[in-house]
Order: structure tokens, then sequence, then C-alpha cells
């Protein structure tokens, strides 16, 4: 006589384990069967005693039950993974990039968050059309994806961000910087007429200067971004902190509103040109400057 002794699991399927009692009794009638379940619920233990031809239904059975449940198994991970990836893009989404930054601030590790905006990317879609909209997302994901040492996320519509890890602030803003020239220039790779351009905006904070928990280094980087989008897109922007703040308040809205202006005339960027004029300003009232064109006067 020829006892079988089977043990697996089955997360649910009252279906699988009524059948497989019933084929058990099939395949060994009048002989003493037992069907036992665990307090969990989860494992089923088979004894008996059976003929060959019981003990091949039985195995066939129990390798139909292993199949369903590998299957199960399968197709729950592909729904974990859906989740948290953009059907579009295929990048990881807005909750895989809320997951990814948690773990690094929990491990207490430096990280810098970049958030990207389409610049007038609803007028292009309205002009162009969807199809064309959409392939030019597809597009910038690409590039995204190409950025060493980073990790790119579609966070909705036209917003995408990038997480870099084990940098500084001022790494990141000027990779952030060379990847907005790049996208400015990439004009063939979005595949649009000639009138068209394709910019982006990018605000950038890094925790833990800017924010000390996930939530807080968003708001950071959203609050850079929205500085960016305010000086006129096509920029990379630092959140903004007090001392900023307070630099900021001394020129009036008038002149901001010139400078603006002339910057757009130029085609040159503001910060450029304040530069330039602090330059001017430092060789106006610098000492040695002052004295050489005095010198200069005297011997004329």
């Amino acid at each position: 006589m020829l006892r079988l002794l089977h043990h697996f699991r089955l997360s649910s399927s009252p279906l699988i384990h009524s059948r497989l009692h019933s084929l058990a009794y099939q395949a060994s009638p009048g002989i003493v069967y037992d069907y036992m379940k665990k307090a969990h619920g989860k494992s089923r233990y088979f004894f008996g005693r059976t003929s060959k031809k019981g003990l091949r239904i039985i195995k066939k059975y129990i390798i139909i039950c292993i199949t369903y449940t590998t299957c199960m198994n399968t197709i729950k991970c592909s729904d974990t993974m859906s989740k948290h990836i953009d059907s579009l893009t295929g990048l990881p989404n807005n909750k895989a990039l809320e997951k990814h930054l948690q773990e690094r601030i929990d491990r207490d590790e430096p990280i810098a968050l970049a958030m990207i905006d389409v610049d007038h990317f609803l007028e292009l879609n309205e002009r162009l059309g969807s199809e064309a909209g959409d392939e030019a997302l597809k597009q910038l994901a690409s590039l995204l994806q190409e950025e060493n040492g980073t990790t790119a996320f579609r966070v909705s519509g036209d917003e995408f961000a990038l997480a870099m890890d084990s940098v500084t602030l001022e790494q990141a803003f000027l990779g952030m910087e060379r990847l907005r020239m790049k996208v400015e220039a990439a004009r063939e790779a979005f595949a649009l007429p000639n009138d068209h351009r394709l910019t982006i905006t990018v605000g950038v904070a890094q925790f833990p200067r800017d924010g000390k928990t996930e939530s807080a280094l968003r708001r950071a980087a959203s609050a850079a971004l929205v500085s960016a989008k305010e000086i006129g897109r096509n920029q990379v922007a630092l959140p903004p902190n007090e001392e900023m703040v307070m630099k900021s308040c001394y020129y009036p809205s008038t002149n901001v509103r010139r400078l603006k202006s002339l910057a757009e005339q130029l085609n040159k960027k503001e910060s450029a040109l304040l530069r330039e004029a602090l330059d001017d300003l430092l060789r106006k009232y610098d000492r040695s400057e002052i004295a050489r064109k005095t010198k200069q006067s005297a011997n004329a």
C-alpha cells in the first residue's frame, strides 16, 4: 500500500480544494482518507493509500493547483508593477517617486529633486494635436532616462521629476542646466515643425538643505519651479530662501519689469545681465581702478 503525503499552499480557491477532495475519494475508494486544514487556513495535507492510477490522478491535479498558484502570484506582481509605471512613457509614476524619496530620506542619504515642466505644452497640444504632444512627452522621457546618476519619473501630464542621489545642490543645479540646454537643442528628436521648439523649466531642491521630509522636499522643488516660471520659463531655479527674498526687495518692481524686457530683447538671462551690471559696479568703485584712472588723467 502506498501512503501519499503532499503539502502545498494556496492563497484562495475553494473550488480547487473541493475538487481535489473529490478526486482523492475517486482515487482511493474504501481507503482511509483524511483531509486536514491548519489553523491559518492556507496549508492542505493529504493522507491516504491508493493505487498507481489514483496516485497519477492526484499528482496531475496537484500540478494544476501549483500552476494556478504561480499564475495568480504573477498577476498580482504585474498589478503591483503597473500601479507604479506610467503607461505612456514607461517611466515610474508619482507613487514611485514618493516611495523613492521616502526610502532615501529614511536612510538619511542626501538626495536632490528636480521638478520639470514642459513650457507651453497645452498650446503645443492644441496646435499640433494630442498625438504629437504624446510623442513629444515620450521623447522627453527618453532624454531624461539618458541622464547618468538620476532616476526619471512622470509626475502628471507634462510634469516630470528627476531624483539625483548623493549630490550637492550645486551639482544638481549644474546638471539640470546642462539638461535644459540639451532639451532646447534637441529639436529634431521631438520632430516638431520649424516654428515650434520644446523647452523645459526646472526647479531644484535638496534634502536635507531644503526639506527634512518627502513632502517638504517636494514643496521646495515646486516652489523653485514656480520661481523659474515667473522669471520667464526655460530656466533652472533654486528654492527662494530668506536671503534671496531680502535681496530681491532692493529692486523696485518697475526695474524688475524693465530688466525682464531687456533680457528678452537681448535674448539673455536676467541673471547674466545682473552679473554684468555688478561687474561694472565693482569696476567703477574699485580703488585700484580709480587710482589708475586718476593717474591717467594727471599724465594727460
